[in-house]
């Protein structure tokens, strides 16, 4: 029987590139056990029946083969990969799918870190709420999502299609680590699948 031990960036989100990978992946496979010790994003549960899913503790990252997998899958990212070094203490053992997403992320310009594409206001991807007078930081972004879900902020129905350019991107506001309408940017653009067949 194969033990699949499948780790996740923990904002790795595309359900769709998820379930086309591993269909393909598991499509001659019938007689296996999925070992996991995190699925943030429910993409694992939601994918695999209960009863072939063994959930392991936070040190599977540290000593991978204490629980005796047979092949692994990762998902990580292509700007800022977290599991670059546990792939390759698995590739030198067990085989290994190691595939990298554009995830975006959202940083705190203010404090100097690191960002691509400020979203701040006075950009096509600025939040019109304010905190304060619109409502508190939630109220805010609870509009900002509602629109953003209806198509109702500046650009319309293009909008959308003109954030796919910046997937991948580090995004910058003022908010973090609070909560940000980046959030619901990052989200979005996460949980799309690239289509990329290569990885």
């Amino acid at each position: 029987m194969m033990k699949v031990l499948i780790i996740c960036h923990p904002n790795f989100a595309s359900k769709g590139k998820f379930e086309r990978k591993l269909t393909r992946i598991f499509s001659n496979v019938s007689d296996y056990r999925v070992l996991y010790y995190e699925d943030n994003q429910n993409l694992i549960s939601s994918y695999f029946r209960p009863d072939g899913l063994i959930k392991t503790d936070s040190n599977v990252v540290d000593d991978p083969f204490s629980v005796e997998p047979t092949h692994a899958i990762i998902f990580d990212s292509v700007t800022k990969p977290i599991f670059s070094t546990l792939h390759e203490v698995l590739s030198a053992k067990i085989p290994v799918r190691y595939i990298k997403d554009k995830i975006t992320f959202v940083s705190n310009k203010d404090k100097g870190e690191h960002f691509e594409t400020y979203i701040g206001r006075g950009t096509l991807w600025g939040n019109p709420y304010a905190i304060g007078h619109d409502g508190d930081r939630d109220e805010v972004i609870r509009k900002f999502k509602y629109d953003f879900e209806r198509d109702y902020l500046k650009g319309g129905t293009d909008f959308k299609e003109k954030l796919k350019a910046i997937r991948g991107h580090t995004l910058g506001c003022h908010c973090k680590p609070y909560a940000c309408h980046g959030d619901v940017l990052a989200q979005y653009l996460n949980e799309l699948d690239d289509g990329d067949t290569n990885d």
